[in-house]
């Protein structure tokens, strides 16, 4: 102990000396590298071949790519799928056609008639029963037993024609022959029928009556079609439907679904 006390002071003198000699040493070796990367640069680096010239109208094309993009072209086929338009522009927008006016008469009035009544009251049993109803469309006879039933074909095919015997009226008239001037009495009997609650018609015995609503003949101005209508009904011209609201024998009211409008047709 006595010796390290002694000698205390050398051994801290001798550590520090060390301790400079290595930081010298570092400081050196640092002095170096630096040197070497100076003298570098300076002279520049060494090169083993010239370079060749690259061209850049690759580059150039890319980056005025970046700049003004292609547009993109839309598949009628598939929406979702899309293709770059690289040689055709897309056609600019143009505003929707604008729809063609209707013309202020869509219909010509051809004619306006009344059909014949398709049933004829044709025979009955007396007092007033076993009525013969004759069909001029189906060609078939009703047989209809009492006042109160309904006229219908119960047999194959079945067919129910939707009216009912309401009355039946038992008429006689004195009847003069122009060429003998005989007198002499015809059965003038009428037959009253009614569909719902649509008005009753009478059916003379033997005689064909006209229908209760006229028919008119409409010939549209678009294509010159003509088109048979009756009351209720609709008929289509130019791309429009119009519905039929009323027939008289000088005139057809119709009705344009799409406006409302009232237009009423009148025979030139």
């Amino acid at each position: 102990m006595d010796f390290i006390k002694k000698h205390l002071e050398k051994f801290l003198l001798a550590g520090v000396l060390l301790m400079l000699i290595g930081v010298a040493g570092l400081l050196a070796w640092k002095v170096e590298k630096l040197s070497e990367f100076v003298k570098a640069g300076l002279s520049g680096p060494v090169r083993k071949a010239p370079l060749k010239p690259t061209l850049t109208d690759t580059y150039s094309k890319a980056i005025a790519g970046f700049t003004n993009p292609a547009p993109w072209r839309i598949s009628l086929a598939d929406p979702f799928r899309t293709a770059p338009e690289i040689f055709q522009q897309m056609p600019e927008k143009t505003s929707p056609e604008k729809p063609t006016p209707r013309p202020a008469q869509p219909f010509k009035l051809s004619t306006i008639t009344r059909k014949p009544f398709r049933y004829v009251f044709k025979s009955y049993n007396k007092p007033g029963e076993n009525f013969a109803i004759g069909d001029s469309i189906s060609r078939r006879t009703f047989f209809v037993d009492k006042v109160g039933d309904k006229i219908w074909s119960q047999s194959a095919p079945v067919y129910d024609t939707g009216f009912v015997v309401t009355k039946f009226d038992k008429k006689d008239v004195l009847v003069e022959n122009p060429h003998t001037h005989v007198t002499h009495l015809q059965d003038e009997s009428e037959l009253t029928i009614q569909r719902g609650t649509e008005p009753p018609l009478v059916l003379p015995l033997n005689h064909i009556i006209e229908e209760r609503e006229p028919e008119a003949v409409l010939t549209c101005t678009t294509d010159n079609q003509n088109q048979p209508v009756r009351k209720n009904q609709s008929v289509l011209c130019g791309g429009r439907i119009y519905n039929v609201v009323d027939i008289t024998l000088k005139q057809v009211i119709i009705v344009d679904e799409q406006t409302k409008e009232k237009l009423t047709i009148s025979k030139e």
